[in-house]
């Protein structure tokens, strides 16, 4: 097992399972406009997926490494909260490649929404080595 672990801003951290099983980790956006995560109805999904059509992402190397093209797919659903398995020793783990991916997938998705409004992005990727 790794000897890393989640830490409360209290620094606290809850018990390590003691097998290297399978987990569930959550990517989600949180803002004071859209609250936590944003819905997107198919009417809307499908305004930004017109947009997306024929583009490529900015880090195309990131998106070859996940996603085998450098082009757009179409989104079925909102980027704005992402479930992902993760697996024994790190294998699926979360990484820069699938967040830069992500935010430029939500950041169509606002372009399209809520262009009146202008972003600046906060990222909390909060670790657990041994203390802060």
């Amino acid at each position: 097992m790794t000897k890393s672990a989640w830490f409360a801003p209290d620094v606290t951290t809850a018990l390590v399972p003691k097998d290297d099983g399978q987990g569930v980790m959550i990517s989600a956006i949180q803002s004071l406009e859209f609250g936590f995560g944003m819905q997107i109805c198919k009417e809307d999904l499908k305004k930004i997926n017109e947009k997306r059509k024929g583009e490529k992402y900015v880090d195309e190397s990131a998106a070859m490494a996940k996603r085998g093209t450098a082009e757009k797919r179409e989104l079925r659903s909102s980027p704005f909260i992402l479930e992902f398995d993760y697996v024994a020793n790190n294998d699926g783990y979360w990484s820069y490649d699938h967040m830069v991916l992500q935010v430029e997938d939500y950041m169509d998705c606002l372009k399209v929404l809520a262009p009146q409004f202008d972003y600046f992005f906060l990222f909390d990727h909060t670790c657990g080595h041994d203390k802060h």
